[in-house]
């Protein structure tokens, strides 16, 4: 049997362990966002979406062989009550589009779901090779055979692999942008809505209120100011919420996310640094909720840490807590009267982190990370040198965000998303 169909029938067997295993290491490396349809979150339904791409892929790698049967693990065909049909790339298509549809409804970033097939991969590769030992799948280098698979099978079937969980990706970032934009189209044509009834309401009482025919006791009746007040007001109050920061964020999908998860992910993707430093972190169990990107926090979050443990000696443990957000400008203040009055624009509200030392070095010796950074010695020249953060200010600059060392404490601000007059963080 070829090695692609005998490592095909041992992954098939193992789909629902494997499953299993991808939700864990998904749950365990991603951030948890708030979903916005909770049916399409029960375990039992991720886990079916699971094996079914699993299944799907498994199959499409000894597709190009007959010892690939073509039901699940339970013996039903793949297509059977999940709207799927045929076998190979066209049922892994389908697999993958429907995973990557839940994920949007999930409230899963696309950056977020194309970690969570290279997570797939190397969960499979992984098993390819404890099958190929554990089955006895490749011959004994000492013990020729010309029949048997040979080292090129094996690179033949890593690449099948690689190309199967690649359509998979691929359907799933189409199915998560096509419901992404059927969301925005949603958002805009009730957004056009909204907008056209204040407008039509203010054109016909202008309309009324310069038609000459009409005495003039009636064209400047009171009531006609008001009614445009109140349309005008209103007009400005959807424009503010729909189009406003907590609009947009809510119109890209912007959802609740827990900073602690985020920091424990993260903490996770650096034990070989953490190893290699001998130290650890810690999160506050504090760390809030907030109206967020989350890769945007775990690129920062990362950056920050791999600074932090440039300054630590061995045993340290570095401690991540929030600190109070500062409070944006009231708003409160107009411009303009009547009904052209509107409030000035409230800037975002900011995420506050700090990671506590103790540092090397004296921290009140810390360079300023406005000062030059032309790698000059500060003693010898009296310029400052890069500050030993620069590449996590880099970092944090690209997302919106800022980097600087002050009190002993490494400190990273990061602007939070809106939704109406909240403050970005819920809890």
């Amino acid at each position: 049997m070829p090695l692609t169909s005998a490592l095909a029938a041992v992954l098939l067997r193992s789909a629902p362990a494997l499953a299993v295993h991808w939700l864990d290491r998904i749950a365990a490396a991603l951030p948890r966002v708030e979903a916005t349809d909770a049916s399409i979150d029960a375990p039992e339904v991720r886990f079916e979406r699971a094996e079914r791409v699993i299944d799907a892929a498994v199959r499409a790698l000894g597709a190009a062989t007959t010892g690939v049967p073509n039901e699940t693990t339970s013996g039903t065909p793949i297509g059977t009550g999940h709207g799927t049909t045929g076998t190979g790339a066209d049922a892994l298509t389908l697999a993958g589009w429907e995973y990557g549809v839940a994920a949007h409804l999930q409230g899963r970033a696309l950056h977020d779901l194309s970690q969570e097939f290279d997570l797939l991969l190397a969960i499979l590769l992984h098993e390819s090779e404890q099958a190929v030992t554990r089955e006895a799948l490749l011959p004994d280098p000492a013990v020729p055979d010309a029949a048997a698979p040979s080292a090129a099978a094996a690179f033949l079937a890593s690449r099948r692999l690689h190309e199967a969980v690649a359509l998979a990706s691929l359907a799933a970032s189409a199915g998560h942008a096509q419901e992404t934009m059927a969301a925005l189209r949603l958002r805009f044509r009730t957004l056009r809505h909204d907008l056209r009834n204040p407008l039509s309401t203010i054109q016909n009482v202008v309309s009324m209120m310069e038609d000459a025919s009409m005495p003039a006791e009636t064209r400047h009746d009171p009531r006609y100011t008001g009614m445009l007040q109140r349309n005008a007001e209103a007009l400005g109050e959807l424009i503010a919420r729909e189009l406003g920061e907590g609009g947009v964020g809510a119109g890209a999908g912007v959802r609740a996310v827990s900073i602690g998860a985020v920091a424990l992910a993260v903490r996770r993707s650096l034990r070989a640094e953490l190893r290699a430093a001998d130290a650890d972190i810690e999160t506050d169990p504090r760390l809030p909720i907030a109206l967020i990107d989350a890769t945007s926090v775990a690129l920062a979050l990362r950056a920050l840490f791999a600074a932090a443990l440039r300054r630590v000696g061995p045993g340290t443990t570095l401690r991540l807590l929030a600190l109070p957000s500062e409070a944006p400008a009231d708003g409160a203040a107009t411009q303009g009267g009547g009904f052209g009055t509107r409030r000035n624009r409230r800037p975002r509200p900011m995420l506050r982190l700090a990671v506590e030392g103790p540092f090397n070095g004296d921290p009140d010796a810390a360079p300023s990370p406005e000062s030059p950074g032309d790698g000059t010695d500060q003693a010898s020249s009296g310029a400052s040198a890069p500050p030993f953060f620069d590449s996590a200010l880099e970092v944090a600059t690209r997302v919106g965000g800022t980097v600087r060392f002050a009190d002993g404490r490494l400190l990273l601000e990061l602007p939070m998303d809106t939704v109406d007059d909240s403050a970005g963080t819920l809890a």
